[in-house]
């Protein structure tokens, strides 16, 4: 077997073929980077994988004429220098069929870059009417989804998908849950709060300093509790001293943080007071994002007295066997335990606590725990909106700042776990979107099905003023928003329709009446005992 070896090569080959026959017989030209055989095949493999992609170690074996062993030991070396690095990069063979690959890591790096471009060149984008009938069809408001069938596990999808968004108390059963499963029954949510899976608080304090109640406006966000950490890294939740906490709210943050999670009936006997006072106590801290209960009746049963409910009786609850509850329970008896929100910490450290959202971040600017956050955090997003870029996190509050998402953004589309390009015309900066959305997105752009979507102000959908041009429509969740085939139809402000699009007398009847009705739900923690079937 001849092979051809340039003279500037021709030491290493000689001391890696000690019976080499030069013809003609020339001197090699400088003298090799290497004194012993394996230094030399070391070299010679530097070289020649700067001139191939992928390639496996019997064809390098195969190439030298030598022995895979001794291949392989000097690809390890080249590894350990960080030169060269091995992998499955046959994409037409599963890594069960196919033998380990090793390429050099900057030409890894060109053939990753050129691949990815080459991917990003292949979407197809689509308008934003399309990407909004993507929307509606990947968070179930088109009735033509999974989600769209009722049940304590689907309901269970719906908040993991809504993970971290803050919506009014008052929308979240009124119209948000209702819009997105049929025939949804409150008593799933109180399931899902005190089995443990979901959780509920508020993650932004208002910046206003004062006392503070809840009520039907006061946003508030449903998360996993594994992942209330991560969303508080990013929020600016209150401390006992950003605002004039009454005494009795002081008094029940202290029995809170002291002894731990309390019954409503087990507070009295700790701080005294009122029923109505104890229960204006939790207002305020609920509004302020220090505390929360077991299960979601607790604040139904805050907005109920906010709106002027039914009161409990005002006999004196005292730590002494005089006291006694009145006849009439506080509709907050059905709230399970209160305890302090997972991760604000102690009353004392809630007050060292930085308020302020990058004071806080710069906390943990070095550490891995920063990260683990954004990365979460991201996914989160994803599974939201199938696609993200800068713009759509116009209404996210809690979320870390686009440089940081953009970053780890970029490490999963590196890893191959999304896709980037152009998805949606119209919109500036970069774009990811997961693989399974890709296809959905152009599929819901060319379906000739005409859709009506009717969605409350207060919805996370309400994308006016941000991805849909005009202006704002306030997130009240009395106002409400109607959308044809992806375009914004009419809008229903204060008691007022204004159409955007003309239609036929019969049609716009119809639009009319999909725009302004609303769920027939009504909240109530024993609505499953008039059905029991279904529970």
């Amino acid at each position: 077997q001849e092979t051809w070896v340039a003279a500037e090569r021709l030491g290493y080959w000689q001391l890696l073929h000690a019976e080499l026959d030069p013809r003609p017989a020339i001197s090699a030209v400088g003298s090799p980077g290497a004194d012993d055989r394996e230094g030399a095949l070391v070299e010679l493999l530097r070289m020649r994988l700067q001139g191939l992609g992928p390639v496996t170690e019997a064809e390098l074996a195969s190439f030298f004429a030598i022995e895979p062993a001794g291949v392989q030991q000097a690809l390890l070396a080249l590894e350990q220098e960080g030169f060269a690095m091995q992998g499955f990069y046959d994409s037409s063979t599963s890594e069960t069929e196919s033998e380990t690959q090793w390429c050099e890591r900057g030409l890894l790096a060109r053939i990753h870059q050129r691949t990815l471009r080459s991917l990003r060149k292949q979407v197809e984008p689509v308008s934003i009417n399309g990407f909004m009938r993507f929307l509606f069809h990947w968070q179930g408001l088109d009735g033509d989804s999974d989600s769209s069938s009722g049940d304590p596990e689907q309901l269970a999808v719906v908040l993991d998908q809504l993970e971290g968004v803050e919506v009014s108390a008052g929308a979240w059963e009124e119209s948000v849950l209702p819009a997105r499963i049929n025939d949804y029954l409150p008593y799933w949510l109180d399931i899902l709060c005190t089995s443990g899976r979901v959780t509920w608080s508020r993650l932004n304090c208002p910046e206003q300093p004062g006392t503070l109640h809840s009520n039907r406006q006061s946003p508030l966000a449903f998360m996993p509790r594994t992942g209330i950490e991560h969303w508080l890294s990013y929020s600016r939740p209150g401390s006992p001293g950003s605002v004039n906490l009454s005494a009795m709210a002081r008094r029940i943050l202290d029995s809170l943080d002291s002894r731990g999670a309390q019954f409503f009936e087990d507070l009295p006997g700790q701080v005294g007071g009122l029923a109505a006072e104890i229960e204006n106590g939790l207002s305020e801290l609920v509004s302020m994002g220090l505390i929360s209960s077991d299960n979601f009746a607790g604040m139904r049963g805050l907005i109920r007295g906010s709106a002027g409910g039914r009161r409990s009786g005002q006999t004196i609850y005292r730590g002494s066997t005089s006291g006694r509850m009145s006849s009439g329970k506080s509709a907050l008896c059905n709230a399970g335990r209160w305890s302090l929100v997972s991760g604000t910490g102690t009353v004392a450290g809630m007050v060292e606590e930085a308020v302020n959202t990058e004071a806080r971040s710069d906390q943990f600017k070095h550490g891995l725990d920063r990260w683990d956050s954004v990365a979460y955090i991201a996914r989160v997003l994803l599974r939201r909106y199938g696609v993200v870029f800068r713009k759509l996190l116009d209404n996210e509050k809690s979320v870390p700042p686009w440089r940081d998402l953009l970053y780890v953004l970029r490490r999963m589309e590196a890893q191959g776990e999304i896709r980037g390009g152009r998805f949606i015309n119209g919109l500036a900066g970069e774009q990811f979107a997961l693989p399974e959305a890709v296809g959905l997105l152009r599929k819901q752009e060319r379906t000739q099905e005409s859709t009506l979507v009717s969605i409350s102000a207060a919805d996370p959908l309400n994308m006016t003023g941000t991805i849909i041009p005009g202006q704002r429509v306030p997130a009240n969740r009395k106002n409400r928003l109607l959308f044809m085939n992806g375009e914004l139809a009419a809008k229903y402000v204060a008691g007022e329709i204004q159409w955007f699009v003309e239609l036929e007398p019969q049609a716009q009847w119809q639009a009319r009446q999909k725009l302004i009705t609303v769920s027939t739900n009504r909240p109530g923690k024993y609505q499953h005992h008039r059905r029991p079937l279904v529970h």
